[in-house]
């Protein structure tokens, strides 16, 4: 979830998509923060039920980069260190598998700061004291939790051949969610990884690029806290 928005009360932001349902409602409506999802259905235009896999999915429908799909027949697995994420994703997307989880690189304990906004929710202590200084944001709790690499909980869950996408949202811990997986079993056509670095002239210096080049990806857009990497055989199909 972008910076912007954290640094904003939520209820100035969180009404946003039905705004945009009651003032352009013949257009496709986005469910996502910042049109992420929009962007996805036309790189993906050509799948018509497919499959994704969001790690920090926070809410089933609320700034969703995968909601918009789920309406539209496709199903997933959905992973959050919030038990009461998932309890909510259980409620409203019964057709996915959802999963109250950490994921790390290590199969480990790691502390859970719990914020009055669930969004921000982070195992970061340096994101933790950041957000303790803006003045909405309180902290009310922190206790450990368990997680696990990636590799291992989609090795545990049904996943098909093809992963369409992969949307890493995890408040600091996006490289160890990258370097936890099994690439060469589980590689999506797209993948989404949050960026707080506004320039679009310095992407070769981010350590997510540079693993997913180095595991062939290229990046092929860019929202104001979102990169979309797009694997190179795929690529090669949109041309």
């Amino acid at each position: 979830m972008g910076f912007w928005k954290k640094m904003l009360p939520p209820l100035l932001w969180k009404p946003l998509n039905e705004i945009r349902k009651d003032h352009f409602p013949n257009r496709s409506v986005s469910y996502s923060g910042e049109g992420e999802d929009l962007i996805l259905a036309k790189i993906l235009h050509n799948v018509s039920r497919g499959f994704y896999i969001d790690i920090g999915c926070y809410h089933p429908k609320l700034n969703s980069n995968t909601y918009y799909f789920y309406r539209r027949g496709w199903n997933g697995i959905n992973i959050d260190a919030n038990p009461e994420s998932i309890k909510i994703f259980n409620k409203l997307r019964p057709r996915d598998i959802n999963i109250n989880i950490g994921i790390a690189e290590n199969e480990t304990e790691l502390t859970y700061y719990i914020f009055n906004e669930p969004a921000v929710n982070t195992f970061s202590q340096a994101l933790r004291e950041e957000r303790e200084k803006i003045s909405w944001l309180k902290l009310l709790d922190s206790k450990k939790i368990s997680v696990r690499p990636l590799a291992e909980v989609l090795d545990a869950a049904v996943v098909p051949p093809v992963i369409d996408f992969m949307d890493i949202d995890v408040e600091g811990l996006d490289m160890e969610v990258l370097r936890s997986n099994n690439w060469q079993k589980y590689a999506p056509r797209v993948i989404l990884v949050e960026d707080q670095q506004t320039s679009v002239n310095s992407f070769e210096e981010l350590e997510t690029f540079q693993f997913l080049s180095s595991h062939d990806y290229s990046l092929l857009s860019k929202t104001f806290s979102t990169l979309i990497f797009v694997h190179r055989t795929f690529l090669k199909e949109l041309v």
